[in-house]
């Protein structure tokens, strides 16, 4: 499938758009078009190492990049500059395509390079490869002004799904960072409170409220993990104490604090990851069954112990702590446990007493203290969940725009070049206010 302003636009008309026109133009193609299951998504950007392509580079997880030009000095001296822009970022570069490499002779069908061997020259210098490399001739021209799909004489079209490929195996797959500038940064919330509080309803209401719970995981900007995840795997000693309700749940100890920090950093490096799921039946994680995250604006991590460890409560932007009557937690523990975990009543309830409460009491109650907002009656709370919502749209939608100056400045200093060529690595921001780095 393919999409193109070109397609929305009278023939014919000019398209006359400045800076902040085009990125509010690129973050419609990227977020407003519904591109289906698609393996491939092939962006075809103007030359250079201006707007679009940092605006690209900052929201869209980069995988590789086919570098396109003719064989004259002037588009291989700007074909040099992007190369170098990409291997500044980290992108790798799948390879270089060159068209119009050669004219064939109309009478002995001889290939001329008329423009010489500058091509070779380049590709040597900044150690990349020519997938292809295409003659000028009249039926290609012809067949590409009729837009028909091009098998004349010399041209073989399909090296291109079989170059990425092949290039994937040893170089797109090996790329450790999302766009070489390790993505964009979500807005992390830290959703914290007591067993059964109604931290994962209150999650799942601010879901509802911007619309998200319905989307497709791989498109939300809004998504929600739970520290349950995060439960270490147990020795077969600890899952028999387990299996009889003698096992703290609720303690720091049966947390794997390490894999809950490297995952958050994952996640704010704008990376995509994999959370395990965990079997609450037997109180074990699933073996073959993961959770993926994929990158997205705003990420809200509830759990009973999200703020107690040092280096997790740093991390995050925003703490919301839901705080509940100790009846109202017990009243709702007792018949999910029983019904969703088939536990049997004598043994929740003296878990409860024996280990939940103590341990709230403990652990969990006095990091309401690291709180931003307390939420009383958790999802009850509507008043407080419209608030929340409320900044999260503004998170999503009203980031403020860095002026051009500073823009330029920045891209100067990215890029060594003159304070004029193009947008800042960070800050960017489209027409629709929409933030698209670090917060």
């Amino acid at each position: 499938m393919a999409m193109s302003f070109g397609f929305l636009i009278e023939e014919g008309s000019p398209v006359i758009w400045r800076g902040l026109m085009v990125m509010q133009a690129l973050e419609k193609l990227m977020r407003q078009v519904y591109w289906d299951d698609i393996d491939y998504l092939i962006v075809d950007t103007p030359p250079g190492t201006g707007d679009t392509h940092l605006t690209l580079i900052q929201n869209l997880p980069i995988n590789g990049v086919v570098l396109v030009t003719t064989p004259q000095k002037a588009a291989l001296e700007v074909t040099k500059r992007g190369a170098k822009m990409y291997k500044k970022l980290n992108i790798p570069i799948i390879g270089l395509v060159e068209n119009m490499s050669t004219v064939i002779c109309p009478s002995c069908s001889t290939n001329i390079k008329v423009f010489g061997s500058d091509t070779e020259k380049l590709v040597k210098d900044i150690n990349i490869e020519i997938l292809e490399s295409f003659p000028l001739n009249e039926s290609t021209a012809e067949a590409c002004d009729k837009v028909y799909k091009c098998k004349a004489a010399h041209v073989q079209i399909d090296f291109s799904i079989n170059s990425l490929r092949k290039m994937s195996d040893n170089r797109i797959l090996n790329a450790t960072k999302m766009n070489g500038i390790e993505g964009k940064t979500p807005f992390l919330i830290g959703v914290a409170g007591g067993t059964a509080s109604g931290k994962s309803t209150v999650c799942k209401r601010i879901m509802e409220k911007l619309g998200q719970v319905e989307v497709d995981s791989k498109q939300r900007q809004v998504v929600c993990i739970s520290q349950d995840s995060f439960y270490r795997e147990l020795t077969p000693s600890e899952i028999a104490r387990a299996e009889k309700g003698q096992f703290n749940f609720d303690h720091p100890d049966a947390f794997n604090d390490t894999l809950i920090k490297d995952t958050l950093t994952d996640i704010l490096a704008g990376k995509m990851v994999q959370i395990p799921i965990y079997d609450y039946r037997h109180h074990s994680l699933k073996k073959d069954e993961v959770l993926t995250i994929y990158p997205a604006d705003v990420v809200l991590f509830e759990g009973i112990l999200v703020f107690y460890f040092p280096e997790v409560r740093k991390l995050f932007h925003m703490k919301l702590f839901v705080d509940t009557d100790s009846d109202t937690r017990l009243a709702r523990r007792v018949p999910r446990d029983i019904i969703e975990r088939g536990r049997d009543l004598d043994q929740v309830l003296n878990q409860y007493m024996n280990f939940v409460k103590p341990a709230f009491e403990e652990f969990c109650s006095p990091t309401k203290k690291f709180a931003d907002v307390i939420i009383p009656r958790g999802a009850d709370n509507h008043v407080a969940i419209d608030l929340i919502v409320q900044h999260i749209r503004e998170i999503l939608t009203n980031r403020p725009t860095r002026n051009s100056e500073e823009r330029a400045l920045a891209a100067s200093k990215l890029l060594n070049a003159s304070p004029c060529q193009s947008p800042s690595k960070r800050g960017l921001v489209g027409n629709d206010g929409v933030f698209k780095r670090p917060h």
